[in-house]
């Protein structure tokens, strides 16, 4: 029986990435990514054939320690980020260059030190990136431009590494995750789960983006939720 491929999923701890996790541990070996060590232990204690490794994907030495430990990788899922819903006289210098570092520069960077491996493999890369790299609004300055700036890496990235490598974006609306409900409190806004997209349904999602055909890569997903 042949060796399952190998996927590393960045921000594996809650949420999407926990969720992808649960979804793809049936056919990869898994390397679940996080800051905090607890629930990645946990998690992958869960799952058949997983390992976690420690990184804060916003210091450069980390990331360049973690593509060291990872010998083989067929595919890379940039699902970390952070959110910064302020108004843009409340958007400081350090809080722009911590959206951007997380959202933009990790990934990017992950994909560049990856690289090798990945062609290597003729592997594939997955961006989870967000409705907000489609548009913009109110207290979503840093934030949405963000993910504008990741939507035109990954274009960049997938007209670069084709055919050897197969670049996914993966644009979620609303998603009910920790991270979601931490938006609508620091807006002020009531929160109800039910209007949200569950992290399963993006799991799926990216699951079904991995599993095309050799000849085919479904470049864009866009998933929003049913209630509007």
């Amino acid at each position: 029986m042949m060796d399952k491929p190998v996927a590393l999923i960045t921000g594996a701890s809650a949420g999407i990435g926990r969720a992808i996790a649960l979804e793809l541990a049936e056919k990869y070996r898994l390397i679940l990514v996080a800051r905090h060590e607890e629930p990645l232990a946990e998690l992958a204690a869960e799952l058949p054939d997983a390992t976690y490794l420690l990184a804060d994907l916003t210091d450069k030495s980390s990331v360049e320690k973690l593509a060291g430990e990872v010998p083989q990788l067929d595919v890379l899922i940039n699902n970390a980020g952070m959110e910064a819903m302020q108004n843009v006289d409340e958007l400081d210098w350090e809080t722009w260059q911590q959206v951007l570092t997380l959202n933009v520069i990790a990934p990017a960077e992950l994909s560049r030190l990856f690289l090798p491996k990945l062609q290597a493999s003729h592997g594939q890369i997955v961006m989870i990136n967000s409705g907000a790299g489609r548009f913009s609004g109110p207290g979503m300055g840093a934030y949405a431009a963000s993910k504008h700036a990741l939507d035109a890496y990954t274009k960049a990235l997938r007209a670069e590494l084709r055919p050897d490598v197969r670049v996914i974006a993966v644009h979620p609306g609303r998603v009910d995750t920790p991270m979601q409900q931490r938006m609508f409190e620091n807006a002020g806004k009531t929160y109800q789960a039910t209007d949200h997209l569950r992290p399963e349904s993006i799991a799926t999602a990216v699951a079904y983006a991995l599993s095309a055909t050799k000849d085919a890569c479904v470049e864009e997903v866009h998933v929003r939720p049913q209630q509007g």
